[in-house]
Order: C-alpha cells, then sequence, then structure tokens
C-alpha cells in the first residue's frame, strides 16, 4: 500500500517540504552537463543530486549503496568520484546547498558505443523527465520500479481531498497557520500543483502515445 508520505515524498516539488520527520526517499537530481561537455566516452557519467545528509554524513560506499537500492535506475553504476585515489576511499560529495549533496557516479557504456547521443540516451532509459529536468525516481512501499509523478500526484491530491471532504475538522487543523506544521507544506503543493499538472499530464499523453 502507498501511503500519502510515499507519494509526497516522490514528487520533485516537495524537496524542501517534509510532510513528516521520517526519513525520506526523495527525487535524484540527474545533471546532463558532463555529458555534453565530450563528445565521445566509454562512461555515462552523471552529476547525481539531492542525496540526503545521512547518507552524505556517513560517508561510506555502503551507505551509498544501500540507499540506491530504492532507486531502480541507477543500478549498475560502475563507479563514483572518490575523495582520494584508491578502491577503499569513500564517495567525494560536494555540498551544493545545507541540506543534501552532489556526488559525480559513472555508468559503463556498451561496447563501441560512448557518443554524447547514445549518453543521453542511456540516461534517458535509467531516469525519468520532470517539469524540463530529469531525475532518478525512488521505488516506495516495497515496489520493484518507482512511481510514475502523475500516479503520484494523484495519490497526493485524492487523499488531500477526501480528508478535506470527509474529516473536516482534521483538515482546518492541518491548514491552521498559526498552529500547524503542515500548513506551508500543504499550501505550496496545491500551488504547484496548479502550475505542474497541465504540463505533467500533456507529457505523459505524449509519452504514451510514443508507445503505439
Amino acid at each position: 500500500m502507498v501511503r500519502l508520505e510515499d507519494a509526497w515524498d516522490t514528487l520533485p516539488v516537495n524537496l524542501q517540504y517534509p510532510l513528516t520527520s521520517r526519513k525520506r526517499m526523495t527525487p535524484l537530481y540527474a545533471s546532463t552537463d558532463v555529458i555534453d561537455a565530450s563528445d565521445f566516452h566509454p562512461l555515462l557519467t552523471v552529476h547525481v543530486g539531492d542525496i540526503p545528509d545521512r547518507v552524505v554524513d556517513d560517508g561510506s560506499r555502503t551507505a551509498l549503496d544501500e540507499f540506491l537500492t530504492s532507486y531502480p535506475g541507477t543500478a549498475g553504476y560502475e563507479d563514483f568520484a572518490r575523495r582520494r585515489i584508491g578502491p577503499d576511499e569513500g564517495p567525494n560529495y560536494e555540498r551544493h546547498h545545507p541540506d543534501a549533496g552532489w556526488l559525480i557516479m559513472h555508468w559503463q557504456m556498451p561496447v563501441e558505443t560512448g557518443t554524447a547521443t547514445q549518453r543521453h540516451k542511456r540516461l534517458h532509459a535509467m531516469t525519468r523527465e520532470y517539469a524540463g529536468h530529469r531525475y532518478f525516481f525512488p521505488a516506495v512501499a516495497g515496489r520493484s520500479r518507482e512511481l510514475h509523478p502523475l500516479m503520484a500526484w494523484w495519490t497526493v491530491l485524492y487523499a488531500l481531498s477526501m480528508l478535506a471532504r470527509y474529516q473536516t475538522a482534521q483538515w482546518a487543523s492541518h491548514i491552521n497557520v498559526d498552529g500547524s506544521r503542515h500548513t506551508v507544506p500543504i499550501e505550496k503543493v496545491l500551488e504547484r500543483a496548479m502550475e505542474h499538472l497541465p504540463v505533467l499530464i500533456a507529457d505523459t499523453i505524449e509519452e504514451v502515445s510514443a508507445w503505439a
């Protein structure tokens, strides 16, 4: 069963607005800048962002690998940037803002492939586009695959609508700006829904149409 907080945390728009204080599994940003910097390379190199503090602070490959088991798209990575030269050295995380880290990661390309176009195609197969950017999305609630962003939005908005309609007193307490820590996250997600959903629906229709 997918819980509200599971779906909530898979939406990139909620990265800075946690619904609970639990360990979150949020999307990982996949930058394509390194791909565009070279014409041919046998490795797909991706600058992966928004890795949580708990993984960065641990600093070990074990913590990284355990964390990435929830991100199917990252499977089979070859290596990552290390703090120093040596096979036992830990990940060389970069801090672009206080709450998360970035890490340069590598995936081996198939033999005799490695053009920028081929690497972009490989990355597109591993990640999903959202609002013009690529992300590694987590698999939640024991699922083997990531939750599609449109389904995550549907889950979040349906749950909030049911709360507003059938649990009016509880809903009122959650949106009480003077007494609830949920007020700002709920306000932000509803604002972003009006901005993001029309584009996401159009993108999803185009994605499904391409299957035919």
